[in-house]
């Protein structure tokens, strides 16, 4: 039988050394890891306090209304002055000025309505659903329109209609697949 001095030997000893160190090295990465998370994590409450409303999708249009008759814009051409107020080209050209800035209807840009966009994507968003991704963003009471055509509030994590689960994350559900 091997005597307790040989089977101690250099070698072994300095394999536990090593062994020790990388336990310390390992501990040490998992501790800053976990300090990110939290750093992630803070941020995340950070960014969720100072949300903006572009988070949600309140209207299916980026220009929503008229700044002279307040009426709703169409899939239309609009004009949109220097000053930046959005107008009916028939109000404009009616009133024959901006009644902000006085400018003429020829001097405003004429373009189309804009819709909202993903901010995941970028695709053109018609409904809260984005057809290219797949992220619904909510409206601002927290509600969703399905696309079986249901109202769902994001907190169920489901259509009560067709049964499509939702999981919300941070700041928007996303479907499950």
């Amino acid at each position: 039988m091997a005597d307790i001095d040989s089977v101690i030997s250099p070698a072994t000893i300095a394999l536990a050394l090593v062994f020790g160190l990388v336990l310390v090295l390992i501990y040490a990465r998992a501790s800053a890891l976990r300090n990110e998370a939290e750093e992630y994590r803070m941020k995340s409450k950070k960014r969720l306090a100072e949300k903006k409303s572009t988070e949600f999708l309140d209207r299916n249009k980026v220009d929503d209304t008229c700044d002279i008759c307040f009426g709703e814009f169409g899939n239309e051409e609009i004009l949109e002055c220097s000053c930046g107020m959005r107008f009916h080209r028939e109000c404009a050209e009616m009133t024959q000025e901006c009644p902000y800035c006085k400018e003429p209807p020829e001097n405003m840009e004429a373009r189309w309505v804009r819709m909202p966009v993903c901010p995941n994507c970028g695709e053109t968003l018609e409904k809260n659903v984005c057809p290219h991704c797949r992220t619904i963003l909510p409206n601002r009471d927290m509600r969703f329109e399905c696309e079986c055509g249901s109202t769902v509030y994001a907190g169920d994590g489901y259509c009560k209609d067709c049964g499509a689960e939702f999981e919300f994350t941070y700041d928007r559900p996303v479907k499950r697949y």
